[in-house]
């Protein structure tokens, strides 16, 4: 089975769960000052600078005692990506308590960064750190932006002979049954009866057939919204 962003995060904390320790730059000096001496030697030897994004991991006599990250922009995802990089199998849970804000952006950054295309590839991916959601976290939103970019990365990353228009079109019809929408697809010389003559001259270029694909989602007593995109593949 593949991965999905859900896999990212648990529910619950573990008593193997370790903490990640964020530090805004401005603050690192000082807190560096008051920890203990294991702990500064090992900043030393790693040559450790405080920096948007900086993490690393911090010893104990008994192994692993955390992490620490140093942000200038809690609200920014991309200060937590590196996360994914240093942590190893295990759990992991943010201190100290954090905004709604700040834990959409960790949430963020940490289910980025552990995207990995695995369309084609038999071999299991191996274990991986898993991130405690923050009390403050609204999953469900977190979890659909998650979704649709993952989403918009497989379709990206399979090559062209993989991704035409009949490919394209059934991923749409996954992701209009997983959503309740109304889904109809027009294709070929149907786009010509239907008065869509431009994507038909486009489309004929390739000796895959093009297609329109509609999808209709909502309550029709609402306002009507329509966008339109256009997916390139032949």
């Amino acid at each position: 089975m593949p991965i999905t962003p859900a896999d990212c995060f648990l529910k619950t904390r573990k008593s193997s769960t370790r903490p990640i320790f964020l530090l805004h730059v401005s603050d690192f000096e000082s807190w560096r000052d008051s920890a203990p001496a294991e702990i500064t030697s090992w900043l030393d030897v790693q040559n450790f600078q405080a920096r948007p994004g900086a993490c690393t991991l911090l010893p104990s006599q008994q192994g692993l005692a955390g992490v620490l990250l140093t942000y200038d922009d809690i609200t920014c995802p991309f200060e937590f990506a590196e996360l994914q990089r240093i942590l190893p199998e295990g759990s992991y849970e943010v201190e100290p308590e954090i905004s709604a804000e700040a834990a959409e952006a960790v949430c963020l950054g940490f289910g980025l960064a552990a995207y990995e295309f695995r369309e084609y590839k038999t071999k299991k991916k191996p274990a991986q750190a898993t991130l405690v959601w923050p009390q403050e976290a609204n999953k469900k939103q977190i979890l659909a932006r998650l979704e649709g970019i993952w989403l918009t990365r497989d379709l990206v990353n399979r090559p062209a002979n993989d991704m035409g228009p009949e490919e394209l079109a059934a991923v749409a019809k996954s992701v209009s049954k997983n959503h309740q929408a109304k889904f109809k697809v027009i294709v070929g010389e149907s786009l010509l009866k239907k008065n869509f003559p431009m994507i038909h001259a486009v489309g004929r270029a390739s000796s895959r057939a093009p297609r329109l694909i509609d999808f209709q989602w909502g309550n029709p007593k609402n306002p009507l919204v329509t966008l339109v995109g256009k997916g390139v593949c032949f």
